[in-house]
């Protein structure tokens, strides 16, 4: 659907973004995402997504419930963008995981293989904070690194890495997915950024399945 005058007066500044543009706005309020994680580690996050105008975006708490006060006031931040705390249903465009303690791991395990073969984006918040960006595969519980093991020390610069993650997200949602899954680590001021293949031994990963990622 074309942008209004008032969607491109609206999303002015980020549509001249490089990579972003008119198509791109227009991928991102046709998109869904579910968003993963305790409230303290997404509220950022979330904020940024109905800024920028994603189209529905499914929140899923690994540490109970979201406070609804929370998803008032972002109601009437952005009425292109719709707030829904539920599981999401199957297809969704994106999961962005924001790991922050071990309360979310089990929601992100049960969000990914119910929607195996997705685009994922994940933050590991403890040490060494990391994103990971992974296509169709290999997925989250087939790839080489361990992205959904036992937290450790929450690093300092957690919120850096919440909202570097939800710019990859977004950017991913508009069209700039990378050419091949890739593993960002943060250590001090340095950064490193690897491949991720598929596990060693695996001939197939999981996320393959025919039928598993259908829609």
């Amino acid at each position: 659907m074309a942008l209004s005058d008032r969607q491109i007066e609206r999303y002015s500044r980020q549509i001249i973004v490089p990579g972003i543009g008119g198509i791109g706005q227009e991928r991102l309020l046709a998109a869904k995402v579910g968003l993963i994680g305790e409230l303290v580690d997404v509220e950022a996050p979330l904020a940024y997504l109905v800024g920028a105008g994603i189209g529905t975006v499914f929140v899923m708490s690994g540490g109970g419930a979201i406070d609804s006060r929370v998803i008032d006031d972002l109601s009437g931040l952005n009425p292109d963008s719709r707030v829904i705390t539920s599981a999401p249903p199957d297809p969704i465009d994106l999961l962005l995981a924001i790991i922050g303690s071990d309360a979310s791991f089990e929601t992100a395990r049960r969000a990914i293989d119910s929607h195996a073969g997705r685009t994922a984006t994940i933050a590991r918040l403890d040490l060494p904070p990391r994103i990971a960006s992974l296509g169709a595969s290999p997925c989250p519980l087939c790839a080489d690194v361990e992205l959904l093991g036992g937290f450790g020390q929450k690093a300092e610069q957690a919120e850096f890495v919440e909202m570097l993650a939800t710019a990859s997200a977004i950017a991913i949602l508009a069209g700039n997915e990378p050419a091949a899954p890739r593993l960002i680590v943060f250590e001090g001021y340095d950064s490193r950024n690897l491949a991720i293949a598929r596990r060693a031994g695996t001939d197939r990963c999981c996320c393959e399945t025919p039928g598993r990622a259908d829609g």
